[in-house]
């Protein structure tokens, strides 16, 4: 991860990145299931069908932010991060804002906004015969508020209201040769 910081600007753009590759291995042991027009068929008595599936997977990502002075107590952070993730070759923007007010030296609140990605994993979601080999990456939208507060030099408290919106999350499809797909929504909400 990389860092740039100039002491004569009035910023502090923060750059980094990340390569990284897995390998994913799948065997499955199964027999033929009987058809409907063979009543004398024994399951037990069908042959085994015993598949191995083993490839890598890569993923590449980079992040660029720039916090930005709007006054001497209230900063602005803007930025994004771009992945990549190949075998589905999803290609995933995440724009993100945040900002940062001193309500004094002791005392800050803070807001946050944010899209955030989740590759498939590497159990088979993408998999050619076990999953869907073009399904993309789950997504959530975040919105954070909170409050911070030193309390001694060695402590913080730190209080944080989370809301976050679930879209394209990879569930199991009920379409006919199509076995995940990312039709699966949600919410998660709460403090810490």
């Amino acid at each position: 991860i990389g860092h740039f910081v100039n002491d004569r600007m009035t910023h502090r753009p923060v750059f980094g990145f990340e390569i990284g590759h897995g390998w994913y291995k799948i065997q499955s042991h199964f027999v033929r299931l009987c058809g409907e027009g063979e009543p004398s068929c024994n399951v037990t008595n069908q042959p085994r069908i015993d598949t191995n599936y083993r490839d890598r997977a890569y993923g590449a990502g980079g992040y660029l932010e720039d916090t930005v002075p709007l006054t001497p107590r209230w900063n602005i952070t803007a930025g994004g991060r771009v992945d990549y993730f190949y075998p589905t070759r999803a290609l995933n923007w995440s724009p993100r804002l945040s900002t940062l007010f001193h309500l004094d030296d002791l005392q800050r609140i803070k807001a946050a906004y944010g899209y955030y990605y989740q590759w498939p994993n590497l159990e088979g979601e993408f998999i050619e015969g076990f999953g869907t080999p073009t399904i993309g990456s789950n997504r959530s939208i975040h919105y954070v508020t909170g409050y911070e507060r030193q309390l001694t030099p060695a402590r913080d408290l730190d209080i944080q209201l989370y809301y976050k919106e679930f879209d394209d999350l990879i569930v199991p499809s009920n379409t006919p040769g199509v076995i995940f797909n990312n039709d699966g929504v949600g919410y998660a909400r709460g403090s810490e």
